[in-house]
């Protein structure tokens, strides 16, 4: 009788690892997919929230939800291809689909840096040379990942084995990134500490934006650094294509949460000033006796010093 096999046989042994490649690329699809949850979930907030927001803005949001979302479905689809479609099939796991991932990622990372630059850009002129060298590495960046899909479109069935030796284009793309986000976030943190009024409760709001401006760019960082690293050490392995996927989220989040954040960042920097005034009425009016027989004419409160400096630095930076 013939023997048929099972479908849950496991299939021919190939060549390919398959933890160290597309399982690394699972995992990193699967904390993107998370974290597209949370792009979306801002999106949202943002289109309730900023209803008569710049249409610059409006567009920017647009385009990078519309993004993100291409990106979440092509990493679903090439899992999909790999681990699904081709499971008795070894040998498609060494030919490459999807390598727009690449070019996805790069265009993401431009947009949200680009918009990070465009507030420093308006901050002062003498910053604006710091601008320039940021848009020259973020052009790069973009270009060194587009590349890598113009390579994939011109070979009909292009295998792994053939881009090992160009791994060193994505190696070159998040090394530009990390450099932009440095100078963005070394720039931004500077101004903020130059806005240091002297009071408490001021200090806390440029606290709160110099602490926001570290962490999300370091998160990035690290992220984009890690990316480097393996593509470097790796470069036969697809952890840093992984890495790539939650990097490329991770920037998308930064910011929709530097847009979403603004509102509250000016209402609290508005009720501080307010509360300070009001402190400052208190004070005089308990310093200040009527002589005997006049009539007690209280001082006008004293505005905070630099308090319309750091709400105008808290709106212009939204948060960078």
């Amino acid at each position: 009788m013939p023997t048929h096999a099972s479908p849950l046989a496991g299939p021919p042994s190939t060549s390919v690892h398959i933890d160290d490649t597309f399982g690394a690329f699972l995992i990193g699809t699967f904390f993107g997919i998370m974290l597209y949850g949370i792009t979306i979930h801002q999106v949202y907030r943002y289109f309730r929230t900023y209803s008569d927001d710049n249409r610059i803005n409006y567009v920017l949001v647009f385009v990078l939800t519309v993004l993100e979302t291409f990106h979440v479905i092509a990493c679903a689809h090439a899992c999909y291809y790999y681990l699904i479609t081709s499971y008795a099939h070894p040998e498609a796991l060494a030919t490459g689909v999807w390598f727009e991932i690449y070019t996805c990622q790069g265009v993401v990372i431009m947009f949200s840096q680009s918009y990070f630059a465009r507030r420093v850009y308006l901050i002062g002129t003498q910053f604006r040379i710091l601008v320039l060298v940021t848009a020259i590495l973020l052009v790069g960046e973009l270009g060194m990942f587009d590349l890598m899909s113009l390579l994939h479109r011109r070979f009909a069935h292009p295998e792994f084995i053939h881009f090992q030796k160009l791994t060193w284009l994505i190696s070159a793309g998040a090394a530009m990134a990390v450099v932009a986000d440095g100078i963005l976030t070394g720039v931004l943190v500077t101004v903020l500490r130059r806005n240091i009024t002297g009071m408490k409760r001021m200090d806390t709001i440029v606290d709160i934006l110099i602490l926001y401006a570290i962490s999300t760019g370091q998160c990035c960082d690290q992220v984009n650094f890690m990316s480097f690293i393996f593509s470097l050490l790796c470069p036969n392995k697809l952890i840093y294509t992984a890495f790539g996927i939650v990097c490329t989220k991770l920037y998308a989040n930064s910011l929709l949460a530097s847009l979403n954040a603004r509102k509250y960042l000016a209402e609290r920097a508005s009720k501080e000033v307010l509360s300070s005034s009001l402190l400052n009425l208190r004070m005089t009016q308990a310093l200040e006796l009527p002589a005997p027989g006049s009539t007690y004419q209280p001082s006008p409160p004293a505005t905070p010093r630099n308090s319309f400096r750091v709400i105008s630095v808290s709106r212009s930076t939204a948060l960078c």
